[in-house]
């Protein structure tokens, strides 16, 4: 049976900080598709261009994007992908899409503590993010980040 080709978007400002899990997942899965954006509004327009089957979030993002709250960018960019939040993104997307269900992973150098408790409205249908420090297992993050990918299914939206 052929692997199933997975797309993943990493949203990192600073790449040396995922370089391992990116290698990681590179050796395992050699023909993954790995994008990476610098920030909230370029991984907004990949978002919006390409099918991913996970997104990597790291919470502190650069932005032009006015009303965005100070280190807390990549949770908006999540409530964004939700179709939930006060704070509406640059361009819609429909609400009943199947974008809106990407499982989702937060890598931050801050208390994950604090960023479950900002990360609210999650819609129904999708999974609950998961949440890594940068200082976890490099092999653990990758573990999880193949896992939700592959059991995601990019569904046409004429199927939800």
């Amino acid at each position: 049976m052929a692997e199933k080709i997975c797309r993943i978007l990493f949203v990192e400002d600073m790449i040396d900080l995922i370089d391992g899990v990116l290698s990681e997942l590179e050796c395992l899965h050699p023909l993954w598709i790995l994008d990476t954006a610098p920030d909230i509004d370029e991984a907004w327009r990949m978002f919006l261009q390409a099918d991913y089957h996970c997104l990597v979030l790291d919470v502190m993002l650069p932005t032009s994007q006015s009303g965005v709250p100070l280190n807390s960018e990549g949770v908006c960019l999540a409530k964004w992908v939700w179709g939930v939040g006060e704070i509406s993104p640059p361009s819609e997307l429909a609400a009943d899409s199947p974008k809106r269900k990407v499982p989702i992973v937060f890598l931050t150098s801050r208390d994950t503590t604090g960023v479950q408790a900002e990360v609210v409205g999650i819609p129904e249908g999708a999974s609950k993010p998961k949440y890594f420090s940068r200082l976890d297992d490099v092999e653990e993050v990758a573990k999880t980040i193949i896992e939700l990918a592959r059991h995601f299914e990019i569904k046409p939206a004429m199927e939800m």
